[in-house]
């Protein structure tokens, strides 16, 4: 008995011993649990990059902290085809893959991509039936499922430079400087090989945005984007240009009529938009638009026949492959200029000065109806002038205009050039209101002027013929024309009704102008002379 004790004593020591070393074990284990874990994690990584022959991945060096719940990785690169990316640092916080493993969750508070570089060069054109599924597939990444039905993460933050994205076979470039994109409650789940993700919370800033048109021929440089969600979208310093000679664009398009835009813009600001969500449902919604301009040159080149019947706006505006609808669009322009050359004769043009537009229900909804005021200055002439576009099948418009104040001498840039005509005139008012179709149109029109004089140019005209009988003209141009509006009494200005036939195979601006131009032969000319005109026009002589 005396030895029970000193038994007892021995295996309490024993016990203690075990108990201290598994102490010591669990203590060592904790230690370097994050050394194990990420030896063995880096190892497992690197054999799932060696095998994969989609893509490649490489990093320097990956590190856990698995008492802050964070995973890092240092200097990535990633690439897959012609799609390349790298990043300083890529850190995911908010880690617990014990609570993930129990939930089926796996819940990150934040995701950042540190100067963040990518590009991208695709070989083959991108088909638009792919863009325009409801859905992603992602069979490759259903097996997720086995392990997390979803992933959310708190906070996504890229912080990127020199991002760009081109197509290889057809020239299309896309490129930005510099972005900061912030995602705020950003998750994914996957079902039925499909994926589908939702956001709540996003601030994006791109900075030297530019991208180039699938055909290289239109070019869109912006300095600054941002954007908050359900916040407004703001754009600083726009532009948009042609990358050809005004006169070289028509031959790149086959020898078809074009035109040639160039566009600067200060500031495009819209109303409270979610961009994020608008790209998920596929749609354009935004209730107002606000452009403060610099300058719009606008190049028309009519030297060519159109190979194909042309589109009334209506038609082209209905061709919108996503619903469209912004409430009012509010557009202010200092200077425009309007420069039309035509199949004989130079480069006619208008410079516009202080233009207001105000364009309310752009939509391509069928049936609706596209309401546009339009301010525009010409000298010290003031215009005012609505259009009304109807969606339906006859494509439906009216237009009313009021002028004036106009000189005759502001259309000397347009009208010499093209015809070798000078026309000097005290142009009080012109009102005409128009209605028609893509088939015809008829209206009013009413041309308020006094001290007419036309003067064809005898040396420098287009046309020969027209120069040849230049003295003729000239000098029986006072018993041809009214040298002012011929009215009936003070009271009422002589008003005339017009009436023309839609050419297919002109443009819609062109298509209104025939219509004011019966107006002024039924005005400015008189009996005679109109008959003689109109004859002389439809035997295709000048």
């Amino acid at each position: 008995m005396k030895d029970h004790p000193r038994h007892k004593y021995r295996l309490l020591k024993i016990t203690a011993i075990i108990i201290g070393c598994l102490a010591l074990a669990a203590y060592l284990l904790w230690v370097n649990a994050d050394r194990i874990l990420t030896s063995y994690a880096d190892q497992k990584l690197k054999e799932l990059s060696a095998k994969s022959v989609s893509f490649a991945l490489s990093y320097s060096k990956l590190d856990l902290n698995l008492a802050k719940g964070v995973i890092s990785l240092s200097d990535v690169s990633f690439s897959k085809d012609s799609i390349k990316a790298t990043a300083d640092k890529l850190e995911a916080g908010g880690v617990s893959l014990l609570k993930a493993w129990r939930s089926r969750q796996l819940l990150l508070d934040y995701l950042v991509a540190d100067d963040l570089k990518f590009s991208a060069g695709l070989d083959r054109k991108v088909k638009a039936d792919t863009l325009a599924t409801d859905s992603v597939s992602v069979d490759k990444l259903a097996g997720i499922k086995k392990y997390l039905d979803s992933i959310g993460v708190g906070r996504i933050i890229l912080n990127g430079r020199d991002m760009s994205c081109r197509r290889l076979s057809d020239k299309m470039k896309a490129a930005i400087g510099e972005l900061h994109l912030t995602l705020f409650d950003f998750g994914y789940g996957v079902s039925s090989g499909e994926f589908s993700y939702c956001d709540s919370l996003y601030g994006l800033q791109v900075n030297n945005l530019s991208f180039t048109s699938a055909n290289g021929l239109y070019a869109i440089s912006v300095d600054s984007l941002e954007a908050k969600n359900s916040g407004a979208v703001e754009i600083r310093n726009f532009r948009g240009r042609n990358t050809v000679g005004k006169k070289k664009l028509s031959r790149h398009k086959g020898n078809v009529p074009v035109s040639w835009t160039d566009i600067q813009a200060k500031k495009l600001r819209t109303s409270r938009v979610n961009l994020i969500r608008s790209v998920n449902e596929k749609n354009i919604k935004i209730d107002s638009l606000f452009v403060e301009g610099k300058q719009m040159d606008v190049f028309r080149d009519a030297r060519h026949l159109p190979k194909a019947e042309l589109k009334m706006p209506q038609q082209a505006i209905e061709s919108i492959p996503v619903p469209l609808h912004i409430g009012i669009v509010e557009l202010q322009m200092p200077y425009l200029k309007m420069e039309n050359l035509p199949k004989k004769g130079g480069t006619g043009a208008l410079t516009l000065h202080d233009v207001g537009a105000t364009i309310s229900n752009v939509t391509n909804k069928p049936g609706s109806t596209v309401k546009a005021h339009i301010r525009p200055h010409l000298g010290k002439g003031k215009g005012n002038i609505h259009l009304n576009l109807t969606l339906d099948k006859n494509s439906s418009f009216s237009i009313s205009a009021d002028i004036i104040g106009l000189k005759g001498s502001d259309l000397e840039t347009l009208l010499h050039p093209m015809f070798g005509v000078s026309v000097s005139a005290d142009i009080k008012k012109l009102n005409s209101s128009i209605s028609g179709n893509r088939h015809s149109a008829s209206g009013s029109f009413c041309l308020q002027y006094s001290d007419l004089k036309v003067i064809v140019d005898k040396d420098n005209g287009p046309y020969e013929k027209l120069s040849e009988k230049a003295g003729l003209i000239n000098k029986f141009a006072g018993v041809a024309i009214h040298k002012e509006n011929p009215r009936k009494n003070q009271a009422e200005p002589y008003t005339c009704e017009v009436s023309v036939s839609r050419d297919p195979m002109k443009n819609y601006g062109a298509y209104l102008v025939s219509a004011l131009l019966d107006g002024v032969k039924k005005t400015v000319l008189r009996d005679l002379a109109y008959k003689e005109v109109n004859k002389r026009m439809g035997r295709k002589k000048h």
